[in-house]
């Protein structure tokens, strides 16, 4: 059975191929067509697909899509449905039109839509996966827990924004849902926006200024509380929706006068984030997190489970989550590679796979956010040749870029399969020594072209983790998901990787999925005895991460890299 999983018209779209129980290649699109946070319709990854597994492509059984159109019928539509603009509406408007017969609308919540067509020499059927149910299967089948609770939480799916299952294979019962605009990921975007950065771009950035501020009595915490929020300890939540304009249709601000008649004028884009910035972004971070938490506590407590999964963009907060952890001790819980919508191509297709089509066999490889484009050692030697470059070929990699590492040099580092999602974890990534001062600095102004209070996340040898941070039992951070805090004895020496609350987002790096970067770290270790290093994306900034042997030479030399490492060759500026 082969099924290619597709999402887009949301937040980066991407695509899939899940082949006869195993994943086997999924990428967002913006890394072939170069457009940062790209929505198109992914057919340059379909087509990379169709290029390199050839065989598997004839042989497609379905299409999955992460949006399903149906759940939209809830209501029938005149626009399309009476006054059809093109005759390509007849795929709404007729089962519109039909469906007016029937008084049962609310049933479209929970089913997925299908259409069959005409494929090749086959005749291919679509399903059209509920937006929220994809999120669902994303996390919960990566997690392999046989039961689980599942929150998926984003600024909108067709029409439910926050949403908590209750899940086991194949089947998925949703106890909770609410709509959208009462969104808490709308809100964040658009408070985002209001503080002067884009929104559903640039929410790392109000995340990593909320933690500027420790200081409890925030006076616009009490503004969100009384003016903007309302919400209970059981995670009951009301916005006040009179303050925004919504997201769809797109306006020209998400917010209105009203919300800056209570917080003030809006804030401008800076290097430099102003007491004001800190501040507002320290009282959403923490109403966000307080509502997430008060949600995840009731429905643990309503249902006895104790395995928690989470989907959804508000899950790509790594601060939220580890503090959800560090609050809800006696929870176990898992958060995929890519909770955000690129993931949703793969949780369409796995949602196709056991809840639909009731495949009940194992699927390999689900774990592996290692699933993108891989070049060969005489491929990346071609590219290097084409354009002209000096280059070595390296006997031991691991050795000579620890030394490298060890005298302050800044490395660009390509190897194997591309990494899936919105994180680098060590295969298209920026390297640097954590013990080097001012390397921060460095690595955001001269590197990064991005504002100065940006922070970096540390790779670290999984085995040595527990000596490093104040962990939770066997604790792993797989895919830089969640900040644990590290051990006060070793802050004052790891500065350029430590959060303003002593706090890091740690990447546990294991031998059996990451050999190379594994070995990096350790050959790092034995020259300055420590087993850690700054990992960040392999891009620089409004760019997503780096492809090909192209895209990594051409940012190499538009930036201020010192070496780049491709495969076992190395060039130098």
């Amino acid at each position: 059975m082969n099924i290619i999983g597709v999402s887009y018209d949301y937040f980066i779209s991407s695509a899939c191929l899940l082949s006869k129980n195993k994943l086997v290649f999924a990428s967002p699109e913006e890394r072939f067509n170069r457009q940062k946070n790209s929505k198109n319709f992914p057919i340059k990854v379909i087509n990379y697909i169709k290029y390199k597994y050839r065989n598997e492509f004839k042989k497609i059984n379905y299409f999955a899509n992460s949006t399903n159109p149906g759940v939209l019928l809830k209501k029938f539509n005149p626009l399309i449905s009476s006054q059809k603009r093109h005759f390509s509406e007849h795929l709404i408007s007729f089962p519109d039109n039909i469906l007016n017969l029937y008084h049962k609308r609310d049933e479209l919540n929970s089913i997925y839509s299908s259409q069959s067509f005409n494929f090749g020499k086959s005749n291919l059927q679509t399903f059209y996966i509920n937006h929220h149910d994809a999120h669902a299967a994303n996390s919960f089948y990566q997690s392999k827990f046989k039961k689980a609770l599942t929150f998926v939480f984003d600024l909108q799916g067709e029409i439910a924004c926050s949403s908590v299952y209750i899940c086991e294979d194949g089947i998925f019962k949703k106890i909770y849902q609410e709509d959208y605009p009462n969104s808490l990921g709308m809100l964040y975007a658009t408070m985002t926006e209001y503080l002067g950065f884009k929104a559903n771009s640039d929410e790392w950035k109000v995340m990593a200024i909320s933690n500027y501020s420790n200081i409890k009595k925030n006076e616009y915490y009490k503004i969100f509380r009384d003016n903007i929020v309302d919400y209970n300890k059981f995670g009951k939540y009301q916005i006040n929706l009179s303050l925004f304009n919504g997201y769809y249709p797109q306006k020209a601000k998400l917010y209105n006068d009203k919300l800056i008649d209570i917080l003030g004028l809006p804030e401008n884009r800076s290097e430099i984030p102003t007491n004001k910035q800190v501040m507002i972004a320290n009282a959403l971070q923490r109403v966000i997190e307080e509502i997430t938490q008060g949600i995840v506590q009731t429905f643990a407590n309503k249902t006895k489970i104790k395995n928690i999964c989470f989907s959804g963009g508000l899950f790509m907060n790594c601060l939220m989550n580890g503090r959800l952890e560090k609050n809800l001790k006696n929870l176990n819980f898992y958060i995929p590679y890519a909770p955000d919508d690129s993931g949703n191509s793969i949780g369409a297709a796995l949602y196709l796979q056991k809840n639909i089509l009731k495949n009940e066999r194992k699927i390999s490889a689900i774990n592996n956010p290692y699933l993108g484009i891989e070049y060969t050692s005489q491929e990346i030697l071609n590219k290097l040749k084409k354009y002209k470059l000096k280059y070595k070929k390296l006997k031991n990699v691991s050795l000579f870029t620890a030394d490298l590492l060890f005298r302050g040099y800044i490395i660009g580092w390509f190897q194997g399969n591309s990494e899936f999602g919105q994180r680098a974890l060590g295969n298209r990534s920026i390297l640097a020594n954590p013990l080097i001062p001012n390397v921060k600095d460095n690595l955001n102004l001269a590197v990064k072209y991005r504002e100065k209070f940006r922070p970096f996340a540390p790779a670290i040898l999984a085995e040595k983790f527990k000596y490093y941070a104040l962990t939770r039992g066997d604790s792993k951070v797989n895919y830089m998901e969640k900040i644990y805090y590290i051990k006060k004895k070793h802050r004052k020496k790891l500065l350029s990787i430590c959060h303003t609350d002593g706090s890091a987002r740690f990447q546990t790096v294991y031998k059996d999925t990451n050999k190379n970067f594994y070995n990096l770290i350790f050959e790092f270790e034995k020259k300055t005895g420590y087993p850690i290093l700054i990992n960040t994306s392999f891009n620089i900034k409004d760019e997503p991460i780096v492809n090909s042997p192209e895209d990594a030479i051409r940012t190499f030399f538009n930036s201020g890299l010192d070496y780049l490492i491709m495969g076992d060759y190395v060039i130098k500026k």
